[in-house]
């Protein structure tokens, strides 16, 4: 991921291929965070379709239902 000793919030940008930039976060942006963040950008993407976010994420539906339980959404 890196060839520095120490990583840094810049070593961390998420983005997938044909997509918007990457979003910088919050040196302070905990792992459940970034993991909210993301399920909600997939889902949104598919309108709201969770087999189809389900698909993109690489989860069972099952698996992103717990996701979205779990961050509330």
């Amino acid at each position: 991921m890196s060839d520095a000793a120490v990583l840094e919030p810049g070593d961390f940008l998420f983005s997938a291929a044909g997509s918007a930039p990457a979003e910088t976060l919050p040196a302070a942006t905990s792992l459940g965070d970034v993991e909210r963040r993301h399920v909600e950008r997939i889902l949104d993407k598919h309108g709201g379709n969770v087999s189809k976010a389900a698909r993109e994420l690489g989860l069972s539906r099952a698996a992103l239902y717990r996701r979205l339980e779990k961050h509330g959404l």
